[in-house]
């Protein structure tokens, strides 16, 4: 257990208020966080390429709520590094911000 799973108690509550003032409930970060998760294999290493972004964000606990392994990587890292790493621990699934720099 992780401390996602409880987060469905806060329903209607907002978790998350984007640049644009658009408020997310936490209802609605579990909805979108589970969806992204539902597609990988248990224990699945997740390598999120990201910035401060709510669909980062939603990914990340989407990923820990169904107990995947998360490496976070700054969307700023240098196409060489982002080689190294995905040729050191050949992530099974990338998540990707759609403005990445990758």
């Amino acid at each position: 257990m992780n401390i996602f799973q409880h987060l469905n108690k806060h329903g209607k509550k907002i978790a998350i208020i984007e640049k644009n003032y658009n408020k997310i409930t936490y209802s609605q970060l579990i909805k979108k966080s589970d969806n992204i998760s539902s597609y990988l294999k248990y224990r699945s290493l997740v390598l999120i390429i990201a910035s401060n972004q709510a669909d980062c964000l939603s990914g990340y606990v989407g990923f820990l709520r169904k107990n995947h392994v998360v490496m976070f990587v700054d969307n700023d890292i240098s196409q060489i590094n982002f080689n190294e790493l995905i040729k050191n621990y050949d992530p099974d699934f990338l998540f990707l911000e759609k403005s990445s720099n990758v």
